[in-house]
């Protein structure tokens, strides 16, 4: 016969109401304050009406290859900040890749959503562990038997059983997200030694959360969990996102609050005429004579007549001219 310990907490009854909580209050460590800043929809690029151009001429192949979501990443890797960021405070967005990933209107939002995403692959990874370790699956059987003895259903011990083992990996993915946002390493597969919390802790994890201090052991560090969770994200939206913020940012500095990323002129193209000795010569025209400017000197190099050359030739000097003056003023 089983005996129940006189002070026997449930864990599963401690985890269920651990899951009733805030999240971050949970994960994020104590003393840590948490960012207030935000960005709602109407100020975001993604979200609005754009202007748009004629387009911009594209010489080569525009593929959407691992090479470049690769180089796209790396880009987003180190210029955009996230939570255990310490640089560029003052930035409209503090965590930009918890936005490029969550896509939601503040940081706190973000951050979580994130952290929801942490959560769910360490747990998927940790319950994998628990299945194929035998010695704890035997403590799972032993204390899934004092769970049942205490409620008085010995016939639920597998069912216990199962949701003992989640109960497990689930305060264990609790512990291993905190390591992560104190600034410690989690690897992605566990063992033995870098298992941290005990079946008989489980009960206490409570605890365990707000004692606990990064451990030193080998593994990821949370920007590269951040990697893996930016690589299944869809190109397009990230791009959108990372438009955002960059407008963001822009617009937060002085002088500069109505950027818009979409009003901004990359490429220009302009008709010009010139009128000479009762001649009209348009832009094309200039273009074909292949007229060549190096270092305030014209020449050209294939032939109209000499009239047209010389006329031509006067007007770009005496632009040349009025350029030079413009710009020593």
């Amino acid at each position: 016969m089983v005996q129940v310990p006189a002070d026997f907490v449930n864990p599963l009854d401690v985890i269920r109401q651990l899951q009733k909580k805030s999240i971050l209050a949970l994960v994020v460590p104590a003393g840590k304050e948490l960012s207030q800043k935000g960005l709602p929809k109407e100020k975001r690029l993604s979200r609005r009406e754009k202007q748009t151009g004629m387009g911009i001429p594209f010489y080569g192949a525009q593929e959407d290859t691992v090479l470049t979501r690769g180089i796209f990443q790396a880009y987003m890797m180190q210029h955009l900040t996230d939570y255990t960021s310490m640089e560029h405070a003052t930035d409209p967005l503090r965590y930009q890749l918890e936005y490029v990933i969550g896509g939601k209107n503040t940081d706190q939002e973000n951050l979580k959503a994130v952290v929801y995403r942490l959560l769910a692959a360490r747990e998927a990874a940790n319950m994998m562990y628990l299945l194929q370790d035998p010695t704890r699956q035997a403590e799972i059987h032993e204390m899934a038997l004092v769970i049942c003895a205490a409620i008085g259903f010995p016939a639920l011990e597998g069912i216990v059983s199962l949701a003992l083992q989640a109960a497990w990996a689930f305060g264990e993915s609790l512990l291993d997200v905190r390591q992560l946002l104190t600034g410690g390493k989690v690897p992605l597969v566990k063992t033995g030694d870098t298992w941290m919390v005990s079946l008989h802790q489980l009960a206490k994890i409570t605890e365990l959360l707000k004692n606990s201090r990064a451990v030193e052991q080998k593994g990821m560090t949370y920007q590269e969990y951040l990697g893996i969770l930016l690589m299944t994200g869809k190109p397009e939206v990230q791009t959108e996102r990372t438009m955002d913020i960059v407008e963001a940012v822009i617009r937060g500095m002085s002088g500069k609050e109505n950027f818009r990323l979409d009003q901004g002129v990359i490429y220009l193209e302009v008709d010009m005429g010139v009128t000479f000795a009762e001649k009209h010569f348009l832009c094309k025209e200039i273009t074909d004579m292949q007229w060549e400017v190096t270092d305030g000197k014209v020449s050209e190099k294939s032939g109209y007549t000499d009239m047209e050359r010389q006329g031509m030739k006067t007007v770009i000097k005496k632009g040349i001219k009025i350029y030079s003056t413009e710009n020593k003023k």
